[in-house]
């Protein structure tokens, strides 16, 4: 099959796990001898290295930005462009929708996919809760949006069109690939076809995890100390002040790894050292992966306190594969995504999370146990389940 996924950027290098699980499904693909090509619409974002196994196209603006409502109105015009060399198209970003909807209005031939890994239709994120999206409408969209009053006045008939716009077509995609059950439910509730919806995860490579895991072990930090870690975006939605939180009501030695960077950082290191927590919460910034890795391995416990629902955290993926017993928040697709190989607590309740991770660190055949069965749980997202459940739909489609 000629495969042709379309994305707004390719950081493989820098980017979040969004953009390096588009790097392994494409990977995947070309190595199973299809040929994969990856179009980017903003590609002053990109950074990726030489050689790899499928091709990477550059249109759209050169700049550095945001995708934007011309840019939606322009991608029907690149997508009928390659139109003679393409079987499937798939759009990565949900934003990407519409744009291909109006593909497929005007006489797009190609079947079209699209992958929802996350919630495109919300205006403002660091609003959204696991009940909110059941009353997001038209008047929620505009009075959610984070800008001023005169900007919202101005624009809002154009937000209106969109918003209607989108009721009326976004079912003209061929078929959808949301990451997990709950994403499934939210977009269903915003007008999308259930009947289009395949559950897939982007996947991991449980075996090259597992491969470092035992290659590299040792260069883990040998610390004895029972060892935290939070691997993401530091931003509101995300919760981190809630681990911080948390943290001061649990009585353990060891370290608290933060690893990631985002708007919130400065914010996250005023209330850790306020909270008398500065040499035990670790602000790591950005780290390459493999370095990410490492401090997996020198950690006994990975907690992701998201408020939002949560599509599905490919860190949570990892961190089982590599047998750390994880805490989630109880939304989105976190609790789906562990099953029984972890512990959920309520979204937004410290003494929760505080008592979920007393009960592992007291309780060591409880962890061992969370350990084992994590790794059996990372199985089901490994590249080798999720792709031939892919390569499906693509064949229904062209069937």
């Amino acid at each position: 099959m000629n495969i042709f996924f379309i994305t707004t950027k390719l950081n493989i290098t820098g980017g979040g796990g969004s953009n390096h699980s588009l790097h392994l499904v494409a990977s995947k693909l070309a190595d199973m001898g299809n040929r994969v090509s990856v179009i980017t619409l903003l590609p002053g974002l990109n950074a990726f290295p030489p050689g790899l196994h499928y091709q990477v196209i550059v249109e759209g603006k050169s700049s550095k930005g945001d995708y934007t409502q011309r840019d939606t109105l322009t991608l029907h015009n690149i997508l009928r462009k390659y139109e003679n060399e393409v079987d499937i198209y798939h759009l990565w970003d949900p934003q990407l929708v519409l744009g291909g909807a109006i593909y497929k209005l005007l006489g797009g031939k190609i079947p079209l996919v699209a992958y929802l890994n996350g919630y495109s239709f919300c205006n403002n994120l660091n609003l959204m809760d696991a009940e909110c999206y059941k009353n997001c409408g038209l008047v929620s969209r505009i009075r959610h949006r984070p800008e001023k009053l005169i900007r919202k006045a101005i624009l809002t008939p154009l937000r209106v069109l969109k918003y209607y716009s989108e009721i009326l077509l976004t079912n003209k995609i061929d078929a959808f690939i949301p990451n997990s059950p709950a994403v499934a439910e939210i977009y269903a509730s915003q007008h999308f076809d259930r009947e289009k919806m395949h559950i897939i995860p982007a996947g991991i490579d449980y075996t090259q995890l597992t491969d470092f895991k035992g290659k590299f072990a040792s260069r883990a930090f040998n610390s004895k100390d029972f060892n935290i870690i939070f691997v993401g975006r530091l931003e509101w939605l995300k919760g981190v002040d809630i681990l911080i939180r948390a943290i001061l009501k649990c009585d353990f030695a060891g370290n608290v790894y933060i690893v990631g960077s985002g708007p919130q950082k400065e914010d996250l290191e005023n209330l850790a050292r306020e909270s008398g927590l500065s040499g035990r919460v670790l602000f790591l910034g950005w780290v390459s992966y493999e370095s990410v890795l490492d401090y997996y391995l020198a950690s006994q416990l990975f907690i992701h306190p998201a408020r939002w629902p949560e599509p599905l955290s490919r860190t949570i993926l990892d961190a089982m594969a590599l047998g750390l017993p994880v805490i989630v928040s109880d939304c989105g697709g976190s609790p789906w995504a562990i099953q029984d190989a972890g512990m959920v607590f309520r979204p937004g309740e410290v003494n929760d999370l505080a008592d979920k991770i007393m009960s592992v660190y007291k309780n060591p055949s409880l962890a061992e146990d969370m350990s084992k069965k994590a790794r059996n749980r990372a199985k089901d997202f490994d590249c080798t389940h999720t792709i031939p459940e892919l390569i499906k739909v693509y064949r229904s489609l062209l069937r």
